[in-house]
């Protein structure tokens, strides 16, 4: 039996295709089983060509999937657009199940390897309530009446969504659509109920949720597509958590307010996707040069300049890795699941308290607006503050030259630890040492003494995770949020017959040279990433020397495992 289904909402902005993803998602998490949901739209209010995918299984799921197994049809448009194999919007996901439609759509091509079924899902709602929308919720208990699923446990999840009177009609709605389909149709497939409830949660929420955990006290950014999800959950939050949200006038500001916060002792991080980032270049040189710790999220979308808002890329490595100007210590991290993205954004926090310097969290539209189910989250976290100097330090050097680069740290008001603060190079207390004469001596040692930040970092970083790589003569390398697609097409591969695993690189920057090399010595490598010229690829070359094949998808839209599949065997797998 079949346990593996994807199915799809497709309709206009403004259908309420999005919302209907959500509520089916819950719906099947609160069976105890695997979701994954992909969020596609356009930059538009209302019209266009949107959808949600959802995959759902018994078993853990890790990307949306290929092929469709339902389609959910909102209007003509994606009733033709989801059926057809020669559109490529979805690599190989077009309908080869079922389409439940209003049976008023008449004028559409059929196709053999579709099951249409028009519905009365316009009458059905209207003779519920005026709203347009409660065809929504008629078309998804038709679904739960199809996937043979429990339609108390659907109800259950429509009264945390709804309220108040549209609350009665949308039960009432899901009622007549799962008996609808239970009376005028046969079971599509059967899904086993899970012994326990699965958390179901964004990405973007994730990192909302870890910088919480993690004990920021404020968040400062200016709303950007696909970052603004973490700005939106912890500004609904910020009450319950005690966390101060501040939207300002533009990104130079927040990095700036940012900075500010951390020098005053306040655990602040700020957020934005790339064309947003670009303006807080300036302010990470500001950090780096004070050594002020600062996590900067920054979840990539295609560009450049505007580019396409709403749709997926990860082009902006090299430029985060490079950002500002000048040489100065930084780490960048790149989680490759919602779970990663909550952990990685608390050790991100402690990091850059750590080491007194930028840290990085990026992430993508495929990462920030997706959704997982996961069994649990770890919400104990022992917050560290780094190395703080003790009041009344007589000999208290801001910039004191340590063996392994940190220095002792000092908030303002805290007695006997004036010291001086400047953008300019400074010595050791941070007086500045470029003004009529500049010392050479001391900026060689000021530079050095930042420098060996990276090289004690690089020392305590964890090595890359591996998935299937012990046997493998072929690796596949990836970075971000392709995790989950190039998993499961390296299992694809192993049961076609070729030794394929994956190297997942988490830590990007400092690149850990060695560990790299000794996992890839012999092998075959591949990177697989969403962008044009190969980012991490170059990254690699220019560490390593180790030049690799590419596979790079640059469209806008996330890799599908048939992709990656196909490719892989294209480039000749031993």
């Amino acid at each position: 039996m079949k346990n593996d289904y994807v199915i799809r909402i497709g309709g206009a902005a403004g259908d309420g295709v999005q919302s209907s993803g959500i509520l089916l998602s819950k719906t099947f998490t609160r069976h105890g089983l695997h979701v994954f949901g992909y969020n596609y739209y356009q930059d538009l209010i209302r019209g266009g060509n949107s959808w949600y995918q959802i995959r759902v299984s018994d078993k853990k799921v890790k990307n949306q999937g290929d092929g469709l197994d339902i389609l959910i049809a909102l209007n003509e448009d994606s009733l033709n657009r989801h059926t057809n194999p020669e559109i490529n919007e979805g690599g190989a996901s077009y309908l080869r199940g079922i389409a439940i439609f209003d049976e008023s759509i008449k004028n559409y091509e059929k196709r053999d390897f579709v099951k249409y079924i028009p519905s009365p899902l316009n009458a059905i709602a209207s003779g519920i309530s005026k709203n347009p929308l409660l065809k929504n919720t008629v078309a998804l208990g038709m679904v739960v009446s199809g996937l043979n699923l429990d339609l108390d446990i659907f109800i259950s999840a429509i009264k945390t969504v709804f309220k108040g009177k549209s609350l009665d009609e949308n039960i009432e709605a899901a009622k007549q659509g799962f008996n609808y389909y239970k009376e005028h149709y046969e079971i599509f497939g059967s899904l086993p109920n899970g012994n326990k409830k699965k958390i179901l949660i964004g990405g973007g929420e994730a990192v909302g949720l870890g910088a919480a955990v993690g004990g920021i006290k404020a968040y400062v950014a200016y709303p950007m597509t696909p970052a603004s999800s973490t700005l939106h959950w912890l500004a609904s939050h910020s009450k319950d958590l005690g966390i101060f949200i501040k939207v300002p006038e533009d990104e130079i500001s927040a990095i700036n307010t940012v900075i500010g916060m951390n020098y005053a002792g306040i655990r602040a991080m700020t957020g934005s996707s790339g064309g947003g980032y670009d303006l807080m270049h300036e302010g990470v040189g500001l950090a780096a040069m004070l050594e002020i710790p600062v996590v900067i999220y920054e979840s990539q979308r295609a560009g450049p300049s505007t580019g396409l808002p709403t749709k997926t890329e990860q082009g902006d490595l090299l430029m985060i890795i490079n950002s500002s100007h000048g040489d100065y210590p930084r780490a960048v991290i790149a989680p490759g699941d919602v779970e990663e993205a909550y952990y990685y954004t608390r050790e991100a926090l402690n990091l850059a308290d750590k080491y007194q310097m930028p840290v990085f969290i990026v992430s993508d539209l495929y990462l920030s607006e997706r959704i997982e189910s996961v069994e649990d989250l770890n919400l104990e976290f022992k917050i560290d503050r780094g190395l703080i100097a003790n009041e009344n330090d007589e000999n208290f050097l801001r910039y004191k030259y340590t063996d392994d680069g940190i220095s002792p740290r000092a908030f303002p008001g805290m007695k006997g630890l004036m010291h001086n603060e400047d953008s300019d190079e400074h010595d050791e207390r941070g007086d500045v040492v470029s003004d009529a004469i500049t010392d050479p001596v001391k900026r060689k040692l000021s530079v050095e003494k930042r420098m060996k930040k990276l090289e004690t970092l690089k020392k305590n970083l964890p090595l890359f995770k591996t998935y299937r790589l012990d046997d493998a003569n072929i690796v596949l390398v990836q970075w971000g949020s392709t995790k989950g697609v190039v998993e499961e097409s390296a299992d694809i591969l192993r049961n076609k017959g070729y030794k394929v695993g994956v190297l997942e690189i988490k830590y990007v920057f400092p690149f850990n040279t060695d560990d790299f090399i000794a996992k890839t010595s012999g092998k075959k490598i591949i990177t697989i990433e969403n962008n044009y010229s190969g980012q991490l690829a170059n990254l690699i070359k220019m560490f390593t020397g180790v030049e690799t094949l590419k596979i790079n998808k640059y469209n806008g839209e996330a890799f599908y495992p048939s992709e990656i599949v196909n490719e892989v065997i294209k480039l000749g797998g031993d």
